[in-house]
C-alpha cells in the first residue's frame, strides 16, 4: 500500500491507499508486543520492548532519507515505491523464519482463561486506574511527538530555509541517533530501576519528557540552524524514550491472553488522538495566525502548542508514580526474573 501511494492519480486515490498502509501498521505491534512477552522475562522487556521501538527512529530515517534524496532526483512516486516495495520481501522473512513461542512462558501457573467478547476486555482494561492513565497520559504523550514529527519538515524549511534534499540528511541522522539512543537507554533505566518499585515505569519517560520539552522550545526559538537541529535530537530521544517503559507496564498489568489486546488499545487512542488531532492541531494553529506571524512564526506557534500537551502528560505519570499496581486479573506474574515456562491447561495457545 505505501508502493500504491506512489501510483495514485488524484487525492481520494491517495487517501484510500494511505487507509491501506495504516491498516498495514496496525496488524503488527500488538502481536509482536505479545510475542516479545514470551520471548522475554519481566526484568528485561522494557529493554527489549525499546529495541523493538528502534525500528521507529530507523524507518524515520530510511524514509526521510528516501523521500529526500529519491524524490530530489526521481520524484516523489518513485520514492513511494522505492520506500514500499521491500516490504513484501520482509513479510516472507517474517512468515518463514519467526517462531510462535510457548504462551505465557514466565508468566505464573493459570488456567487458560475462557474466550470472552473483545468490548467486555476493552471494558476491563479501561476500568484499571493505572491503564487508564497510561491512556491518558500516551494521548497527550502522542499529541507533542506524532504531531510535532509531521511538521518539523515544513518548520526547518520556513524558518532556516534548507533544501530539501540537505534537510532529509540532517532530520534522518538527527531522528536516528536521538531515536535509538532515547529508545535503548530508557528501557534499560527503566528495568534497572523498576526491580525496586515499579514506579520507575512511569518515572522514567516523564523525566525525559523534561528534557524534551525544554529541547522543542529552544529548538522552535533558536535562529541558530546548528543549535535547532541539537535540539531535535534531544527531543527525538524524548519522545522515543516513552515506547519501552509504558509498553513492559502495560504487560505487567494483563494476562498474556490480554496482552495484544491491551496494545491494540492504546495505539487506537495514540492513533485517533496523537496521530488524528495533533498534525491536525498544529496545523490549524499555522494558519490562523499565519496572517500575523508569517509563515515560520505561525508554525512556531502550532508547534509549542503540541508541546504544552507534552506537559500535560506528565500528570498521569506523576500520579502513579508512588502507586503498587496490581494486576488487571488474579493472574500474578511470575516473581523469578528466569522463570521456567510452566502452564496449566492446555500447552500450547496459538
Amino acid at each position: 500500500m505505501t508502493a500504491a501511494c506512489g501510483l495514485a492519480q488524484s487525492f481520494v486515490q491517495l487517501l484510500l491507499a494511505r487507509v491501506g498502509v495504516g491498516l498495514g501498521e496496525a496488524a503488527c505491534t500488538p502481536p509482536a508486543h505479545s510475542l516479545i512477552g514470551d520471548y522475554f522475562p519481566r526484568a528485561r522487556r522494557a529493554t527489549a520492548l525499546s529495541i523493538y521501538s528502534m525500528a521507529i527512529p530507523g524507518g524515520m530515517m530510511t524514509g526521510l532519507l528516501c523521500g529526500g534524496w529519491i524524490a530530489h532526483w526521481w520524484g516523489w512516486r518513485v520514492a513511494f515505491i522505492a520506500v514500499g516495495l521491500p516490504g513484501v520481501l520482509l513479510a516472507l522473512l517474517v512468515r518463514f523464519s519467526l517462531r510462535e513461542p510457548l504462551r505465557g512462558r514466565y508468566d505464573a501457573p493459570t488456567a487458560i482463561a475462557a474466550p470472552t467478547s473483545a468490548w467486555r476486555d476493552v471494558r476491563e482494561l479501561l476500568g484499571h486506574a493505572a491503564i487508564l492513565c497510561i491512556q491518558i497520559g500516551g494521548a497527550l504523550h502522542s499529541v507533542w511527538g506524532t504531531g510535532s514529527s509531521y511538521w518539523i519538515t515544513p518548520y526547518f524549511q520556513r524558518a532556516h530555509t534548507m533544501p530539501t534534499e540537505a534537510l532529509a540528511s540532517w532530520l534522518a541522522a538527527g531522528v536516528f541517533v536521538g531515536g535509538v539512543a532515547g529508545s535503548l537507554l530508557s528501557g534499560r533505566l527503566a528495568d534497572a530501576l523498576g526491580r525496586r518499585a515499579q514506579g520507575w515505569y512511569f518515572l522514567v519517560p516523564a523525566g525525559w519528557l523534561l528534557i524534551g520539552l525544554p529541547a522543542t522550545v529552544v529548538m522552535v526559538s533558536t535562529e541558530s540552524v546548528k543549535l535547532a537541529l541539537a535540539m531535535y535530537v534531544l527531543q527525538q530521544a524524548a519522545v522515543a524514550a516513552y515506547a519501552g517503559p509504558i509498553y513492559a507496564l502495560t504487560q505487567f498489568l494483563v494476562p498474556p491472553h490480554l496482552r495484544a489486546l491491551a496494545v491494540a488499545l492504546h495505539l487506537f487512542v495514540l492513533s485517533v488522538i496523537g496521530l488524528g488531532l495533533g498534525p491536525v492541531l498544529i496545523g490549524a494553529v499555522s494558519d490562523h495566525y499565519q496572517a500575523e506571524l508569517g509563515s515560520a512564526g505561525a508554525l512556531r506557534l502550532g508547534l509549542l502548542g503540541a508541546a504544552s500537551a507534552g506537559v500535560l502528560a506528565l500528570g498521569p505519570a506523576l500520579l502513579r508514580r508512588q502507586k503498587r499496581e496490581t494486576p488487571l486479573s488474579s493472574l500474578e506474574t511470575a516473581q523469578e526474573n528466569n522463570a521456567s515456562p510452566v502452564f496449566s491447561g492446555r500447552g500450547r495457545e496459538s
